[in-house]
């Protein structure tokens, strides 16, 4: 692989156990990755209304059993 075509690869990050910091990873975070994907026992109320941002990382959520 080239390194032009792996620059085109989205970048993501693992953030185990967020309970409900969401917000503050994905501003740390920005700069830094396209995606986050949360991983907890319990999904917080407010992931499926993060506001998918242009500047802001996507987030995405794994519950952990």
């Amino acid at each position: 692989m080239d390194k032009q075509s792996h620059s085109a690869l989205p970048k993501r990050a693992f953030y185990p156990c967020c309970a409900s910091d969401i917000e503050e990873p994905r501003q740390l975070l920005r700069e830094i990755v396209d995606e986050i994907i949360f991983c907890d026992r319990r999904v917080p109320r407010d992931v499926g209304n993060a506001e998918q941002a242009q500047n802001l990382p996507v987030v995405r959520f794994v519950k952990w059993i």
